[in-house]
C-alpha cells in the first residue's frame, strides 16, 4: 500500500506523477488482481499506474475509489472549521506563499489581534468598563509591509483576506494624495472606493445589505474589513522649502484616518440613482496594511523618496563606510533584495516619514525579501494553486468534447528553472511567472487540441522555454510524445532461489 506525500507525487517507484488520484487509486492493487507493488524497474512501476487508472476508468470504479479517499478539499474544510488562531492563519498562508515566513507570521498575529480587538470593543464592552478602559485604549493592529517589487505584497493581502473571509481593497492612488484644501486625492476617496468594494463582496454572498449603501456602511462600522494602502513611500516628506501638501501633511491625515475616524460621504441612493444618500463610515474596525517598495519615486527632484531605502539601510549598517565599519563585511553578504529584512524605524524616518507616523504604524512590522529563482520554482510547482498544476489540469482535459483523454503535461527540472530565471530577469518577481509560462505554452497550446489521440504526452524542456514555444519534432526531447504504455505485471522482490 502506498502513501500520499505532501507534493501529491505518486509513491510507486518510477511513476512520479503529481496527479493525486494516481497514488490513491494505484494504492489498491488487489482490485487489479495484484497483491504487491514492488517492481524490478521504474518503467514497470509507471506502466502499472497508467494501466491501473485506465482499468478503473473503464470499469466505472474511478469515481468511487477517488471519492472514498480523503482529498485536499477535505483537509482544507477541516482547517476551515478550526479556530483561526495565529498558527492556523500562518499555516494556511504558507500553503500559498513561498519564502516570506517572517512576514507571514507577523501578519497572522496582527490579523488575529485585530479580530480580537474588534470583538472586545463590540461584544465585551463590559470588560472594558470593568477595567476602566475606553475604546481608544484598544490600539489598532495595523501592518507595515515594506518589500521589493514582485515579492508578493498584494498577493499576501488577498490571501489572508480570503483566509479570514473579509473584504479587502488595495488603494493605489497614494501618489496623488494631498492635504485638505488642495487639488488631489483625499482619504474620503479611499472610503468611497472601499464602500463599493464591500458592496461587491456582500453581493457575492447574496447579502441583502448590499442593495443599500447605508446598510453597507453599517456592516463596515461593525465588521471592518481590510484596506491596503499601496506605494505608501510616495507620501515621504518633501525636502524642499515650499509648502509640503503631499508629504507630512498627508502622513498626519492618513494616521488619523487609520486609527479610527468617522467620515461622511455621499453615495448614489439605492432607489433613485439620480439622488444621493449621506452615509457615515467609522474606520475604527478597519485593519490597514501599508505597503511599498521604497524605491525612488520619480515624482520631483526635491523628494527624499529619490533615495532608496536599501541605500539608507546600507549606510546605517556600515557597508558604505559611514559608521559601524565593523559590520561592513556582514552587510556586503546581504543582497539588496534581502536588506528590507534589516530595516529599522530610523531608516524610514531618514526616508522621509515623521517619527510619530513611523512609531504608530510599525507595531506589526512585516518586511518582505526579494524572491530568488529557487523560490520562484517552488511557487511554480509547490504552493497551492500553483500555475503549473493549473496548466496540467487544463491540458489533461483537452479532447473531452470528443470523449478523448488529453495530455500528461511534463516539465523537466531545467525547464522550471528556465521559467523562474526568465521571470526573475523581468524584475517583476512572482508576477512574471504566469506571463513566462503562458508565452512558453502559447504555440504548443495552439496545436495541442488537434493532436489529441495521436499523442498523449507533452514534454516542456529548457530549450522550449528559451525559444518561447518552438516545438521540437525529433529526438529524445520531442515535444509531443506517445507514452508507449503497455501492460506489465508487477513482481515481488523475493530472492531468486534458483541460483
Amino acid at each position: 500500500m502506498t502513501s500520499t506525500n505532501e507534493n501529491w507525487a505518486c509513491t510507486v517507484p518510477g511513476c512520479m506523477r503529481d496527479n493525486r488520484a494516481c497514488d490513491r487509486l494505484a494504492g489498491v492493487p488487489t482490485d487489479a488482481d495484484a497483491d504487491v507493488k514492488i517492481f524490478k524497474d521504474p518503467e514497470s512501476g509507471a506502466a502499472y499506474c497508467a494501466d491501473y487508472i485506465d482499468w478503473l476508468i473503464d470499469s466505472k470504479k474511478f469515481n468511487d475509489a477517488f471519492e472514498s479517499a480523503p482529498t485536499a478539499e477535505d483537509t482544507e474544510a477541516e482547517t476551515d472549521a478550526a479556530p483561526l488562531t495565529p498558527t492556523v492563519i500562518l499555516a494556511r498562508l504558507k500553503e500559498r506563499v513561498q519564502g516570506q515566513d517572517r512576514a507571514c507570521q507577523s501578519i497572522a498575529s496582527a490579523i488575529f489581534e485585530q479580530r480580537k480587538n474588534r470583538e472586545l470593543r463590540t461584544e465585551h464592552k463590559d470588560l472594558l468598563d470593568e477595567n476602566d478602559l475606553d475604546d481608544e485604549d484598544v490600539s489598532k493592529a495595523n501592518i507595515f509591509m515594506p518589500g521589493p517589487t514582485g515579492c508578493g505584497k498584494t498577493y499576501i493581502v488577498k490571501t489572508v483576506a480570503k483566509i479570514v473571509d473579509e473584504p479587502f481593497y488595495v488603494y493605489r492612488g497614494t501618489a496623488g494624495l494631498t492635504a485638505a484644501g488642495y487639488v488631489g486625492g483625499n482619504v474620503e476617496d479611499i472610503v468611497e472606493e472601499y464602500v463599493a468594494k464591500v458592496q461587491e463582496w456582500l453581493e457575492a454572498r447574496n447579502d441583502p445589505a448590499a442593495k443599500d449603501p447605508r446598510k453597507v456602511a453599517e456592516w463596515i462600522n461593525t465588521s471592518g474589513g481590510i484596506i491596503a494602502v499601496d506605494e505608501v513611500d510616495k507620501i515621504a516628506a518633501s525636502k524642499g522649502t515650499g509648502k509640503d501638501v503631499g508629504g507630512q501633511a498627508v502622513q498626519d491625515r492618513l494616521l488619523t484616518f487609520m486609527e479610527g475616524e468617522e467620515i461622511t460621504i455621499k453615495l448614489p441612493h439605492p432607489s433613485n440613482p439620480q439622488a444621493a444618500v449621506q452615509v457615515t463610515v467609522d474606520t475604527t474596525h478597519i485593519q490597514f496594511i501599508l505597503m511599498g517598495a521604497f524605491s525612488p519615486a520619480g515624482d520631483g527632484k526635491d523628494k527624499m523618496s529619490q533615495r532608496k531605502l536599501i541605500d539608507i539601510i546600507k549606510q546605517r549598517r556600515g557597508s558604505t563606510g559611514s559608521g559601524m565599519e565593523g559590520r561592513a563585511d556582514e552587510s556586503s553578504r546581504v543582497s539588496d533584495g534581502n536588506l528590507y529584512l534589516y530595516a529599522k524605524e530610523e531608516d524610514f524616518v531618514s526616508f522621509g516619514f515623521k517619527p510619530e507616523f513611523v512609531g504608530r504604524i510599525i507595531g506589526y512590522f512585516a518586511p518582505l525579501r526579494q524572491l530568488g529563482e529557487e523560490d520562484l520554482v517552488r511557487i511554480l510547482t509547490h504552493v497551492r494553486g500553483n500555475p503549473v498544476a493549473v496548466e496540467k489540469a487544463r491540458y489533461s482535459i483537452l479532447g473531452s468534447e470528443r470523449g478523448l483523454r488529453g495530455f500528461n503535461l511534463k516539465f523537466t527540472d531545467d525547464a522550471l528553472k528556465a521559467i523562474a530565471k526568465k521571470a526573475a530577469s523581468k524584475g517583476t518577481g512572482a508576477r512574471g511567472l504566469k506571463t513566462v509560462l503562458r508565452q512558453t505554452l502559447s504555440e504548443i497550446g495552439f496545436m495541442a487540441p488537434d493532436l489529441v489521440g495521436e499523442y498523449d504526452e507533452i514534454l516542456i524542456t529548457a530549450d522550449i522555454v528559451e525559444t518561447e514555444g518552438v516545438i521540437v519534432k525529433d529526438g529524445d526531447n520531442q515535444t509531443f510524445r506517445k507514452s508507449g504504455r503497455k501492460t506489465l505485471t508487477p513482481v515481488d522482490d523475493k530472492p531468486d532461489n534458483d541460483a
